[in-house]
């Protein structure tokens, strides 16, 4: 997958969401419970915008992108060091 549609993605899921929510995008077998889960968890005020959140991770799971997006996150100057660091262990740990 392009660097730019990969980069599209992660805007559309929000890179520290797509850190925080690493595993549970990666063994979503449920989208509907995963959209409620993110909901609670962020107190955001609509369910659905999570479906999108959802979507887009599942395509970069689904096109083998995950590393590449991890290597983006690790290199933004916009991101806090606490979610590059855990982007570091994510990408150390599943060796993808």
């Amino acid at each position: 997958m392009e660097n730019q549609k990969i980069i599209r993605l992660l805007n559309s899921i929000g890179k520290t969401c797509f850190i925080e929510h690493y595993y549970d995008f990666r063994n979503c077998s449920n989208k509907k419970e995963l959209a409620q889960k993110i909901f609670q968890n962020n107190n955001t005020r609509k369910v659905n915008p999570n479906l999108t959140r959802i979507n887009c991770a599942l395509q970069l799971f689904n096109n083998h992108s995950e590393k590449e997006a991890l290597l983006l996150i690790i290199k933004s100057s916009s991101i806090p060091t606490e979610i590059k660091n855990r982007a570091q262990e994510i990408l150390s740990n599943e060796n993808v």
